[in-house]
């Protein structure tokens, strides 16, 4: 049976840090922890860890059918959601943060400092949030979470 498309419903996300924020590849060429940079050199955060984000907020277990889709050993649906990369518009700056490391008893582990490279609070930006409805969906359910989690405001705070 098909499960074809039937329509697409698209919301333009604007938000303002409201704290700094680091988000890492990995890389390590400025700080311990560089904030990730599109090829011009303009921080993003990558849609996928937006779309993390948001199922982690509402408190979504992975194996659990929602609109970010589900897998289990025998079942699965795919997401009905895509988010693009989150994008920086206009003036942001980048900040050096210092850190620490802690034990699990949360004392300072010895020679255990970092450091990492954020974007500043202020900075703003959108990304897109689009959703699909497919022909097996139950198109009310799904505008419901959407919904939800919109209203619930348990979403990150830059959002």
């Amino acid at each position: 049976m098909s499960n074809k498309v039937l329509k697409k419903i698209v919301y333009l996300v604007e938000a303002t840090l409201v704290s700094p924020l680091c988000v890492s590849n990995g890389d390590n060429y400025l700080t311990d922890m560089d904030a990730i940079k599109d090829y011009s050199g303009r921080p993003f955060i990558p849609g996928s860890s937006l779309a993390g984000a948001m199922r982690n907020y509402l408190g979504i277990a992975a194996d659990k059918n929602c609109i970010f889709g589900y897998e289990n050993m025998e079942d699965g649906q795919m997401s009905s959601v895509y988010v693009s990369d989150f994008q920086f518009v206009g003036d942001f700056s980048f900040k050096i943060r210092d850190g620490i490391a802690l034990s699990k008893q949360k004392m300072t582990i010895e020679g255990a400092k970092y450091d990492m490279e954020v974007v500043d609070s202020g900075a703003k930006g959108y990304f897109y949030f689009e959703l699909v409805i497919r022909n097996n969906d139950n198109e009310a359910d799904v505008l419901q979470q959407v919904i939800l989690w919109m209203e619930t405001r348990r979403y990150p705070t830059w959002c």
